[in-house]
């Protein structure tokens, strides 16, 4: 029998928007559970990361038990491609969701590996499919057009000026909006005749 779960660890289940461990993570017992809570909850930073993540590792290792997979260690990679194949195949799932999903399951596994959840990874082998990028979904703007841009800020205000830093910035630099926005006074660095901006990129960089 295994032992209950503690008020803490149900607590942050409740957190990640569930009810329970997926059974075969409930049957490895107490290591098992604090690497998938360690995971989901501190591993992964970004929000709509872990929610994709958490989505993945359940539907799978729901469809494991579904086909009567008893126990984590008794899935090999070629059920892990299998189930690749159905989301291609049968569900229609387009390529970057499908390497979005395997992504997920390969981190999660390698997770418990590295926890001694399990000795080896069933999805370390198996490759997702291709995705080729011909181009890019973002307009670039031509050179009157960003000059036009710039010229429309009102430079006699704060807001003006904070306007024209920010775009002058975004044009010059190529960074995510999102990281530009992140920016605060102490990301400036002045230092001699040059001058540094620090921006955080995904993924920390």
């Amino acid at each position: 029998n295994l032992p209950a779960l503690a008020a803490k660890d149900q607590r942050q289940l409740t957190q990640l928007g569930i009810e329970s461990f997926p059974m075969l993570i409930q049957r490895t017992g107490p290591k098992g559970w604090r690497a998938f809570l360690n995971f989901f909850a501190a591993e992964i930073e970004n929000d709509n990361t872990r929610s994709a993540y958490l989505t993945a590792v359940q539907e799978f290792l729901g469809d494991c038990e579904a086909s009567g997979i008893e126990e984590l260690e008794h899935i090999e990679p070629f059920i892990v491609g299998a189930y690749v194949q159905h989301l291609q195949k049968k569900r229609k799932l387009s390529k970057p969701t499908v390497k979005l999903k395997l992504a997920g399951i390969r981190k999660f596994f390698d997770h418990l590996v590295v926890n001694q959840v399990i000795e080896r990874s069933p999805a370390l082998s198996v490759r997702g499919p291709k995705v080729k990028t011909q181009k890019g979904k973002t307009r670039v703007l031509t050179r009157e057009e960003l000059q036009q841009l710039l010229s429309s800020v009102d430079r006699t205000t704060l807001v003006g000026k904070r306007d024209f830093a920010w775009l002058t910035l975004a044009a010059s630099s190529c960074c995510r909006v999102g990281a530009i926005a992140k920016l605060r006074v102490k990301d400036y660095e002045h230092s001699g005749k040059r001058s540094f901006i620090h921006v955080e990129e995904k993924g920390g960089k």
